[in-house]
């Protein structure tokens, strides 16, 4: 099977339960409010297996460069380290972040031309979906 081609440039549509999974991540109240009200851009580039995704807001940008399959130290969103490896899991890039919380990650899939992310912390769920923008 061919790897998905991620690459592109995706703008947040859906985010669903974002407020209780950063809860879930004791985010404050403040930081919460702003994330809630945010609709990042997503820039993805791949090479083979070496892929940058960058998170894009008006509030705070945010950048991960890494080879798949290979654990790297993390510094995420709300500032913690995290030993972090990315890996494809069939037509998924899945994230597991293995730091202060149990059961942390991500996974990305391509559904219908869209993006979809897939956060947990736990067992608290966030879906968001990302539309490709055009050429």
């Amino acid at each position: 099977m061919a790897k998905p081609d991620f690459g592109g440039i995706w703008n947040q549509v859906v985010n669903e339960n974002f407020d209780a999974y950063m809860r879930a991540l004791d985010v404050g109240f403040a930081t919460r409010k702003i994330g809630n009200m945010l609709h990042p851009q997503k820039v993805i580039t791949q090479d083979g297996d070496h892929m940058n995704i960058k998170t894009l807001s008006t509030f705070k940008n945010y950048e991960i460069d890494f080879n798949l399959g290979e654990e790297f130290t993390e510094s995420t969103l709300d500032g913690r380290k995290v030993q972090t490896t990315i890996t494809l899991e069939g037509d998924k890039l899945c994230a597991e972040q293995k730091g202060e919380k149990a059961n942390r990650g991500w996974c990305h899939q391509l559904v219908d031309g869209d993006l979809h992310l897939d956060l947990h912390v736990g067992d608290v769920k966030c879906h968001q979906v990302f539309k490709k923008e055009s050429k």
